[in-house]
């Protein structure tokens, strides 16, 4: 079972972040439409209704099975999705876009990921902390998605052999 289909069956509910601030003209304008869209179902992180500089969580559908279809990176909003659980915006698992022809993956929050080397100048292997996407991505491809929920409450590792083999 995908990590994004466990957590859905867990309770959470998926939600997509849309801000107002900091943005251009059409931006701004295409975040007040979804606001005026979903006005009773927003969460406001900063601002309210009636702000210019406003930022919220709206409510979304999800797509189990063709995970890009719940990604578009020309709409505001459109590269992530947050699962929320309880309300609790605080404690996110966000979903997202990271590359152009890849697979969405899990940006926060990971597993500790480390892949294992061998120091020449020590002469004996080290295991080095790795938080590059296509690591996320392989831990993704290789491991049990409940591992790695598991592996993020405990703050467990998964350690691979090379970083060789967590380049997609």
């Amino acid at each position: 079972m995908h990590i994004t289909e466990i957590l859905l069956a867990d309770g959470y509910e998926t939600y997509k972040f849309i801000g107002k601030s900091n943005w251009n003209k059409e931006a701004k304008k295409q975040a007040q439409r979804i606001l005026d869209q979903n006005k009773e179902t927003v969460v406001f992180k900063n601002g309210d209704i009636n702000s210019d500089e406003s930022d919220f969580y709206v409510p979304c559908g999800f797509n189990s099975i063709y995970l890009t279809a719940n990604y578009n990176c020309m709409q505001n909003g459109g590269t992530a999705i947050f699962f929320i659980k309880d309300k609790n915006f605080e404690e996110p698992y966000v979903f997202g876009l990271n590359e152009f022809g890849k697979q969405p993956t899990l940006i926060i929050p990971r597993p500790k990921i480390k892949y294992r080397h061998f120091n020449k100048e020590l002469e004996r292997e080290v295991d080095y902390n790795e938080i590059m996407d296509d690591a996320m991505n392989f831990c993704l491809k290789s491991e049990n998605h409940n591992d790695i929920l598991n592996a993020i409450k405990n703050g467990n590792s998964f350690v691979y052999d090379t970083i060789s083999e967590t380049v997609a």
